[in-house]
């Protein structure tokens, strides 16, 4: 344990400019932390729709479904930025689990999400008529969607991430550094437990995969407004190298349009085609912000980050949005 404890001590203060960066002499951290998180589906699809008077009109579909602001509680302990933690969320529906580390130069974090939804805002438009309202689903969506980044840090010299985002060191001046870093984005969208009108309305897709590797680069800055206070903004935009779409069309029967409620018959069990796609390069954000004050043994900590990732093919377009805000009260013994 205590050669183990050394080599961190090693690792945290090595090569570190000491007027820049202060460890603390207080190895030991407890952290009190609350956490808001939500995420966000958008979907487009435009198609042709044929009317029982043998006319067509293009038509375009859009739901957007936003989980519920998510908040878990926990507390964390650990050893100069290095431990283990426990959250829960009270009266959870869904999975939101996150895992992360930090080092000197280099920052991983996973990020794991599942949740059910039955409330979408939907809007419709046509040659004809358009409208957009909130509706509720007799059945929910199921979303799944995995995210993992890894990034590297040009300086540790005079600039410290983890005193904005561990509160393991101290950052006493202003300072910055380029990184670069790569992200894997993963998610399942599917729709086929809910109302088949839905999945007629997206010319019957009713479920989507999108799996997405981007590479990219950016630039984090630690602003010192006064003693004790710490500001960080980080960006870093990243390009999909890699980005494939998975479409399961399924079967469904439209009986009379002019029926209210309209008559359609269920969708089959197995969807009829499945189609595999490339979408073109696309341009995501990866953002975070972090405010930290310290003072004697104590600090408190606001930061939060947001991802939007985005997918097109053909006439199908969407994207995943994502955010959380973590607030931390935390001691130094």
């Amino acid at each position: 344990m205590t050669k183990a404890m050394t080599k961190i001590d090693t690792i945290v203060g090595k090569g570190v400019n000491r007027q820049y960066i202060e460890i603390p002499k207080r190895p030991w951290q407890v952290i009190v932390r609350s956490n808001l998180n939500q995420a966000s589906i958008d979907m487009s699809k435009s198609h042709l729709f044929s009317t029982e008077s043998g006319l067509s009109d293009m038509f375009s579909f859009s739901p957007s479904f936003r989980t519920k602001v998510m908040t878990s509680i926990g507390v964390w302990a650990g050893y100069r930025g290095y431990g283990i933690g426990f959250s829960m969320t009270p009266g959870k529906k869904g999975s939101y689990v996150v895992l992360s580390a930090l080092g000197a130069r280099y920052g991983v974090q996973i990020r794991y999400r599942s949740f059910d939804q039955k409330v979408a805002d939907i809007s419709t438009s046509s040659f004809q008529d358009s409208y957009s309202k909130e509706v509720e689903l007799n059945h929910p969506i199921h979303v799944k969607s995995f995210f993992a980044e890894a990034f590297y840090l040009f300086s540790s010299k005079r600039f410290s991430y983890a005193a904005a985002y561990d509160m393991s060191t101290i950052q006493l001046r202003s300072a910055g550094t380029f990184l670069v870093g790569a992200t894997w984005f993963q998610s399942d969208i599917n729709l086929t437990d809910t109302d088949v009108f839905y999945i007629m309305l997206m010319n019957g897709i009713g479920r989507v995969k999108m799996w997405q590797g981007s590479l990219g680069g950016g630039y984090s800055y630690n602003w010192v407004p006064k003693k004790g206070w710490l500001v960080n903004v980080t960006v870093m935009p990243t390009l999909s190298f890699l980005n494939r779409i998975k479409f399961f069309r399924y079967d469904y029967e439209l009986v009379d349009i002019n029926e209210t409620p309209m008559n359609i018959s269920n969708i089959t069990d197995s969807p009829a085609i499945e189609e595999s796609h490339g979408s073109s390069v696309r341009l995501n954000v990866d953002a975070r912000v972090s405010v930290t004050y310290n003072w004697e043994r104590y600090f408190i900590n606001v930061m939060g980050q947001y991802n939007h990732f985005r997918y097109r093919y053909a006439d199908q377009n969407g994207g995943v949005k994502d955010w959380y805000i973590n607030a931390s009260l935390g001691v130094r013994f």
